[in-house]
């Protein structure tokens, strides 16, 4: 026979199953949050790493360059200072 107490039991006890196996849980570092160097106000600039670090960010999506500076992120100079 099923009391009351052995459901509410029973029932606290698969709830806690279910969220221990949640995706949804927390878990340290698991989501990497990054920008684009031209949000953070450094486009194509090598400073935007150091700014990046100093606001927590893991990571920097870097600008290639556009027609007017001949997509310069193509150039190995500036790929080593990147």
């Amino acid at each position: 026979m099923l009391t009351r107490r052995k459901m509410l039991k029973q029932t606290a006890l698969a709830t806690g199953a279910m969220l221990s196996m949640s995706p949804f849980r927390y878990q340290e570092n698991k989501l990497q949050i990054g920008a684009c160097d031209w949000s953070i106000g450094l486009d194509s600039n090598p400073k935007a790493f150091e700014l990046a670090k100093q606001i927590g960010l893991q990571g920097i999506l870097v600008n290639l360059g556009n027609t007017g500076n001949n997509f310069h992120l193509r150039d190995k100079t500036v790929q080593q200072q990147m």
